[in-house]
């Protein structure tokens, strides 16, 4: 029976002991185990930040390219018109060559002829027209682009409303568009009509962003209509847009009446 007592206690003496020297290590390897913890959230927030300041110069320099398309797409319209305008402007004056003979003969006439008022308006009619899209849009199949902030509208030929220009005159047109597609959609197709007839269609790909323009000089008479439109696929797509950056727009000018 003593023999046993004496073995309970030594037993107890070395648990004791062990406990003790084993406390330490215990110790040292919860510290352990929060330093990796610790050393596992900073990769783990390194790596995240490293995503963000990767990602953060694509866009900027996809929103640059954005911006530069559009300036182009401007550009071009403009030279355009400014041709067209130089065009028409060597038309008449050599026209105005040509009648120069009858106009120094008939002089005398116009002098002896009865006066006329010559407070009368000058009947030469100017329309002009730009509006662009603020907003994204969902577009469904043959719906028209509503382009929501009118920019110029001489002649009031633009209907906000609906989206259309309406010729108030008997004329050439030049009319441009251009049509920006919104993130990882379909491809867009879209085409400018004149009382539902297509004029010109273009296409923008897959791509995040990408769009496509037109221009074209038509013929109108009095209350023909021209508007832009979606066509070809039977789902919808959106089209970009916001109040700082219009990358879609939509407008036109009179070259002369007929």
């Amino acid at each position: 029976m003593a023999a046993l007592f004496i073995s309970l206690v030594l037993f107890l003496l070395y648990a004791n002991v062990l406990t003790v020297r084993i406390q330490p290590s215990i110790q040292s390897l919860v510290s352990t185990k929060h330093e990796f913890d610790t050393i596992k959230d900073e990769i783990a927030f390194l790596r995240e930040k490293l995503v963000t300041e990767t990602v953060k110069p694509q866009e900027q320099i996809s929103s640059l390219r954005l911006e530069m398309d559009a300036m182009k797409n401007t550009l071009n319209a403009e030279i355009m018109s400014l041709r067209m305008e130089l065009a028409s402007k060597g038309s008449c004056s050599c026209q105005e060559n040509i009648n120069s003979s009858d106009v120094h003969s008939n002089r005398a006439e116009r002098l002896l002829a009865p006066s006329e008022s010559t407070s009368q308006p000058s009947t030469t009619v100017h329309v002009a027209f730009s509006a662009v899209l603020t907003h994204i849009i969902s577009l469904g199949e043959l719906q028209e682009i509503k382009y929501d902030k009118v920019l110029l509208n001489i002649g009031s030929g633009y209907d906000v409303r609906h989206g259309h220009f309406t010729s108030p005159v008997n004329g050439v047109y030049l009319l441009s568009s251009s049509t920006f597609k919104h993130h990882l959609a379909d491809d867009l197709y879209v085409e400018m009509v004149k009382n539902g007839v297509q004029l010109v269609a273009n296409e923008a790909s897959t791509a995040e962003y990408n769009a496509g323009s037109h221009t074209v000089i038509i013929q109108m008479n009095k209350g023909d209509m021209v508007w832009v439109r979606h066509y070809w696929t039977k789902t919808s797509i959106e089209v970009y847009g916001t109040p700082t950056t219009p990358f879609t727009s939509f407008a036109g000018v009179l070259l002369f009446e007929i």
